[in-house]
């Protein structure tokens, strides 16, 4: 079962739209999705723009998921288009407190340049980062392994 944590929206404006309207909100830019793939494994699927702009919502959505995880989560990125520094700190700060909540945290990049990004600030070695969601998730039927 699926969970969307807000109604899915229109996708980002192009980059042509009318600089003179408001700003899209964040939520225009960011969905997250959340669902149990298997038994204690919690993913959590980000899609759009995680910036300045929409790291506080993404921050807020995924700490909100946290209680509801048992031993994994997983955050998959494979529909991220931009992810900058904040970004960044999100993973980072959700990852503590994974971590201090006994919740392993996994980090699936998919885009060759969400893995660029995780690689140039040094985090590879940091976050349990894994190619696809079928590298992140346990065998079915077997508890989570962590490495």
């Amino acid at each position: 079962m699926s969970t969307s944590l807000r109604p899915v929206t229109a996708a980002s404006p192009s980059p042509a739209r009318d600089r003179t309207q408001d700003p899209p909100a964040p939520e225009q830019l960011l969905d997250v999705t959340a669902y149990a793939a298997r038994p204690g494994a919690l993913v959590l699927s980000v899609r759009g723009e995680i910036d300045l702009y929409t790291s506080p919502l993404l921050r807020e959505l995924l700490l909100a998921q946290l209680p509801r995880a048992a031993r994994l989560v997983v955050i998959n990125l494979t529909e991220v288009d931009f992810l900058g520094a904040a970004g960044l700190t999100v993973l980072l700060t959700v990852r503590t407190r994974a971590q201090a909540a006994g919740t392993h945290l996994r980090v699936v990049t998919g885009a060759p340049l969400v893995r660029w990004v995780l690689s140039a600030a040094g985090l590879l070695t940091v976050l349990d980062v894994r190619p696809d969601l079928a590298h992140a998730l346990p065998p079915a039927g077997g508890p989570p392994h962590f490495v």
